[in-house]
């Protein structure tokens, strides 16, 4: 009797430490779960030519496809827009990510602009010309801050801001 006892609490020891042992693996090391990527950002915008002079011909993104969304388009739900605006989307790469950006132009709806500050939220941009961008973005009369030069140990870099047509605050930075 006893030993059969001690068996039943052997075993729902063992039990007991591979349900712990199960618990923390996931949360220390289930690196399937906690894959992180991110795919791309998505910016609303009014008018994807005028976005397109800033995104593409100034920033260097280059158009990868063009389309428009039709009305059972999950971006619809996303960004709760009414189903009687038309969505049109124009997927950007860079040199070495692909489809990186979506900028959608939003039609049939005015858009609400962006809360000037604080600001919520940025789109980050490493280039290789800064002062060549924010001379065009300048030209554009773009709002944009003055350029910052940080200077570290490990590294160096110039960055700058601005504010694109629609609102939406973007950051470039070059790497000294």
């Amino acid at each position: 009797m006893k030993s059969m006892c001690l068996n039943k609490t052997i075993s729902l020891f063992f039990f007991f430490m591979l349900m712990i042992n199960m618990a923390f693996s996931q949360e220390e090391g289930d690196t399937i779960s906690r894959e992180v990527h991110l795919q791309r950002s998505s910016i609303l915008v009014s008018n994807l030519e005028t976005s397109l002079l800033v995104y593409r011909d100034i920033l260097g993104f280059e158009v990868a496809a063009m389309a428009e969304s039709d009305s059972t388009s999950y971006a619809y739900t996303v960004f709760n827009i009414p189903k009687t605006a038309k969505i049109k989307i124009a997927t950007l790469n860079s040199t070495n990510q692909k489809r990186i950006i979506n900028l959608k132009e939003v039609t049939g709806v005015k858009l609400p602009k962006p809360p000037s500050e604080p600001y919520m939220s940025t789109v980050l941009i490493r280039v290789d010309n800064i002062e060549v961008i924010m001379d065009k973005i300048k030209d554009l009369g773009l709002n944009h801050t003055e350029q910052h030069v940080v200077k570290g140990s490990r590294i160096s870099y110039k960055e700058q801001s601005f504010i694109d047509p629609d609102g939406h605050l973007v950051a470039v930075y070059q790497l000294l």
